[in-house]
């Protein structure tokens, strides 16, 4: 996604090279290090806008995780519960038959006894079943939230690298700030020794008209 929008809005080539880059652009125009510098930070505030996104998709995930596992101890302590009762029930419920006198048959006692813990068994198939549920729905979750985190490294990673670039930038504005001044300098050392052969000549110029005028006073 965040090369598609660097694409589209920033001028970058196919294969993710910058147009604007510091040097030669894609027209021979020589770009200059501020306005390439302007590109990489509004990409990385586009990017950072992204990151918080992927954030807050990311801790939503984690909360969901959180609450499948904590879902499937309780489905799975609900099953152990039930799965105690229906051993104590089948134990008690053979003590009682022992005791007694019945003309049951031992198999129909058997019967019995599984019409008596059928409801439980639902429970637990039913549970069961939720469990199943959970664990297929909490291995897609943590694949995903996975993936997520591996975006959110690469984003970051990204991130790091423009903003390197724009310290280098900045760094590279700074020298040509030097220089311009330094540039500025001698600029202003050559207008004012201009103006000091300016001043020479019309000096020199006031001169040679005084001679002049004295040379044909004599001349006459």
């Amino acid at each position: 996604m965040a090369g598609i929008v660097r694409h589209i809005q920033f001028g970058f080539s196919e294969n993710n090279n910058c147009d604007h880059q510091c040097g030669r652009g894609q027209h021979g125009v020589q770009t200059p290090a501020s306005k390439h510098c302007k590109f990489l930070e509004e990409i990385i505030k586009r990017q950072n806008q992204a990151l918080a996104q992927k954030d807050r998709v990311h801790e939503e995930m984690r909360s969901l995780i959180d609450w499948l596992k904590r879902d499937l101890c309780k489905a799975e302590v609900r099953i152990r519960q039930l799965e105690a009762e229906t051993m104590g029930n089948q134990t008690g419920e053979e003590n009682r038959e022992t005791r007694e006198t019945s003309t049951e048959t031992p198999e129909e006692l058997k019967i019995k006894t599984r019409k008596n813990d059928s409801p439980n068994k639902t429970e637990v198939e039913i549970l069961q079943e939720q469990i199943f549920d959970r664990n297929e729905k909490l291995t897609n979750v943590e694949e995903t939230f996975n993936n997520y985190e591996r975006e959110l490294e690469d984003l970051k990673r990204e991130n790091e690298n423009y903003v390197d670039q724009i310290r280098n930038l900045k760094a590279t504005i700074r020298q040509q700030e030097q220089q311009l001044q330094i540039d500025k300098d001698v600029e202003n050392e050559r207008e004012e020794r201009l103006k000091e052969l300016v001043a020479e000549n019309e000096e020199y110029s006031f001169k040679l008209c005084r001679l002049k005028h004295h040379a044909d006073k004599e001349v006459v």
